[in-house]
């Protein structure tokens, strides 16, 4: 379904993602039954969507090993209308959480 060398535990990660979606999205009444065309990363029906979804995590979990990251789900995620936008939204939030400078 994905192209890509995926192996070991981001194969494992992928096929648990995406049976995860799908099974949100058959169960009546699922977060992902109301809300699938308003994710931020597109609609969940969509395969190009799931695939992007996985890549995100398994991204995110080979960047930050110490971390778990197969938990989050589309709705964790934020559509940015530019590189730029999304570069100020993460520099504005490290920012806020490491409070005012000091001189």
């Amino acid at each position: 379904m994905f192209p890509g060398n995926l192996a070991g535990a981001d194969k494992r990660t992928a096929k648990d993602i995406i049976q995860s979606v799908t099974a949100e999205l058959s169960h009546p009444g699922g977060v992902y039954q109301l809300s699938h065309s308003l994710s931020p990363l597109g609609d969940l029906h969509e395969p190009a969507t799931k695939q992007l979804l996985v890549s995100l995590i398994t991204t995110l979990n080979a960047s930050c090993p110490d971390y778990d990251f197969s938990g989050l789900r589309a709705d964790d995620f934020e559509r940015e209308e530019s590189t730029q936008a999304a570069i100020n939204s993460i520099n504005v939030r490290r920012q806020a959480r490491r409070g005012p400078r000091r001189r």
